[in-house]
């Protein structure tokens, strides 16, 4: 079982552009570079502020060269 770090904390972020559509996969990942450039991602909700449509991606891993599995590219399915 993956632990989460202590102290972690949540971040937001907005983006406009095209219509979602129905969303079944989404990737994540960075380019690894920087100090500590390691995150404990649990989860990504994408909303749409128009109609308040949600859809959930759980992860609970982290994305990190130096954690659990080394992996900075996850594919996260819809839950």
């Amino acid at each position: 079982m993956t632990q989460k770090p202590a102290g972690h904390r949540a971040c937001r972020r907005s983006f406009t552009g095209q219509p979602l559509g129905g969303l079944q996969k989404i990737r994540i990942r960075h380019d690894d570079t920087g100090r500590r450039p390691g995150w404990f991602l649990e989860r990504i909700i994408i909303r749409n502020e128009e109609t308040d449509q949600e859809w959930s991606f759980p992860c609970s891993l982290w994305l990190a060269s130096d954690e659990s599995d080394e992996q900075t590219d996850r594919i996260l399915d819809l839950a």
